[in-house]
């Protein structure tokens, strides 16, 4: 299953992005995690399980910049998730459009749990992480969190973020990063966000 492949090749190729910039050997650490440059040259392509890893551990263990979660998540707009079109043409009830976004989502990231939740004030969303990649929870929650804020940020910057304990350090840092107006909630079993239904009410597509 390790070998299978699963994930859009954009996301290795802004994960090269940020690698570059850092002024990292970048053709060293493709040879070391056995992927070929051509990969990211062809935009249907897909990485495996063990590519990802290997990848993304490699990054983390060579970078010096503070926040590298933050950074990749901020550069995961509509464009790079593949929603662009979808969500600038919706017409419908803004719950309809997010649960069908969601939906395409999980196709899109299999090893992530993405989960919505309607509260009485709230849209919840929650997240968890496959154990195939469990040792990188911290950073793709960081990630997504980044990302969801930049592409939601048009409608409410009002999120509230709630988080296993393990992570509060880094989430808050990752929340004064970017410079959200949130407040946190620790000790949750699981990590996600909760967004408002007022500030969504009138949303007709982004």
């Amino acid at each position: 299953m390790d070998d299978l492949p699963f994930l859009p090749v954009i996301y290795g190729s802004k994960l090269l992005e940020m690698m570059e910039e850092d002024r990292l050997h970048v053709d060293s650490v493709l040879s070391e995690c056995g992927i070929s440059r051509s990969v990211f040259q062809n935009p249907e392509a897909l990485m495996s399980i063990r590519q990802t890893r290997l990848l993304l551990g490699k990054y983390l263990g060579l970078a010096a910049s503070n926040f590298p979660a933050v950074r990749y998540g901020r550069r995961l707009g509509l464009v790079e998730h593949g929603l662009l079109g979808f969500v600038f043409t919706w017409r419908g009830d803004f719950r309809d459009m997010l649960g069908l976004c969601l939906n395409y989502l999980r196709v899109r990231f299999p090893l992530v749990y993405i989960e919505m939740m309607h509260e009485n004030e709230y849209f919840s969303l929650r997240f968890d992480c496959h154990e195939k990649i469990k040792m990188y929870e911290y950073f793709i929650l960081q990630a997504f969190i980044a990302s969801f804020y930049e592409n939601g940020s048009t409608l409410t910057n009002n999120l509230v973020v709630y988080c296993k304990k393990v992570f509060s350090v880094t989430l808050n840092c990752c929340i004064r990063s970017c410079r959200l107006k949130s407040r946190m909630i620790m000790n949750s079993m699981r990590s996600g966000f909760m967004l408002p239904r007022r500030t969504c009410a009138a949303g007709k597509g982004l």
